[in-house]
């Protein structure tokens, strides 16, 4: 779930986020900050990250629970 939350947030700010900023501000800067493909290699290591926190998080949650049952 991290992963596809941080690579579409990823995404948004290094493709589309330039975009609006060319479309609506009147500047000029190229697709992907100017990056090129290297752009989806920023967008890829976020995503990994968030893919690391969202399950690092899961596990931190799931080792506070005590698992005993009495008979």
């Amino acid at each position: 779930m991290g992963f596809i939350i941080f690579g579409i947030v990823g995404f948004a700010l290094v493709y589309f986020l330039p975009m609006v900023f060319n479309k609506y501000l009147g500047m000029q800067i190229g697709d992907g900050w100017g990056l090129g493909f290297y752009g989806l290699g920023l967008v890829a290591a976020s995503a990994g990250f968030g893919a690391y926190k969202f399950r690092s998080s899961l596990l931190n949650a799931e080792a506070s629970t005590i698992r005993t049952f009495r008979r």
